[in-house]
């Protein structure tokens, strides 16, 4: 009841509010001017009630234009120094937020390819159904791109795997550069659809040599998929779409793979 009676002021004084879309941050000054509304209404009301209180003993002998005084001066103090004050701190409030999206942004993101990292998928991850594919997918012969070429043009070549990996999913689809040179791909579709996007990505890299300064290096990849069953955790899930990369890497590359429950990794490299 007590906390039902409070809940509406705790709201006004918020950094945020309730849209139909999800809460919504609020400007600065927007905020200020609510706080600066309510202080202000707080302070008249005290005022008012004072002088009424001490009307009431004869302590005022003229009470309409005591309220009218004390309305105007005390509440333009108010809201002015208030709006000041709230202005000046949710400014500051808003830089730490904004440093903090930052850097959450950064700590989550692949700084060569701009798609997720390690952590972000797994933080983009974390409310996954109880239906979804995985797709490890790996550079075919990387190390010699960059012994032949030179480590710019292997970068080059990462990036632009990465862009056609990103094109060829659907926006639901959730786009990873582990390291190096694998990527992984987490999304809930069907199994069919997933493994005919897989081949589509797998045929399109193919198809498309990267060029640089009159270069055409061709690049191919291999790709190993697994999807969840039996109520299996993420890991275990990502850990199979490992052996089935292995698979395919074993089988002679540029080739999908699927996996199953037996399967066994093997050493290649």
């Amino acid at each position: 009841m007590i906390l039902g009676l409070w809940k509406k002021p705790i709201e006004m004084i918020s950094f945020s509010v309730a849209t139909a879309e999800g809460r919504r941050r609020l400007e600065p000054l927007e905020f200020s001017i609510r706080i600066a509304c309510l202080v202000t209404a707080i302070v008249v009301v005290m005022c008012t009630g004072g002088l009424m209180f001490l009307a009431q003993f004869g302590m005022v002998t003229d009470l309409a234009n005591g309220i009218m005084l004390s309305v105007t001066l005390g509440g333009a103090v108010a809201f002015t120094v208030t709006l000041l004050i709230c202005w000046l701190n949710a400014r500051e409030v808003q830089i730490l937020v904004q440093s903090h999206e930052r850097f959450l942004h950064l700590s989550h993101t692949d700084a060569l390819t701009g798609l997720s990292n390690r952590l972000g998928l797994y933080a983009e991850c974390a409310n996954l159904g109880s239906e979804y594919c995985v797709a490890f997918l790996d550079i075919d012969h990387f190390k010699s791109v960059n012994d032949r070429y030179s480590h710019l043009v292997g970068d080059l070549v990462i990036a632009s795997v990465a862009a056609r990996i990103r094109d060829h999913f659907d926006p639901p689809a959730h786009v990873a550069r582990l390291g190096g040179e694998e990527f992984v791909v987490v999304q809930e579709t069907s199994r069919l659809v997933f493994l005919q996007m897989c081949e589509k990505v797998r045929a399109a890299i193919e198809a498309t040599p990267v060029e640089h300064q009159g270069l055409r290096i061709t690049v191919t990849i291999s790709i190993g998929v697994a999807f969840r069953g039996d109520a299996e955790i993420f890991d275990k899930v990502m850990h199979n779409a490992d052996l089935a990369l292995y698979r395919a890497k074993g089988g002679g590359r540029n080739r999908v793979c699927m996996t199953g429950h037996v399967e066994r990794r093997q050493a290649v490299a």
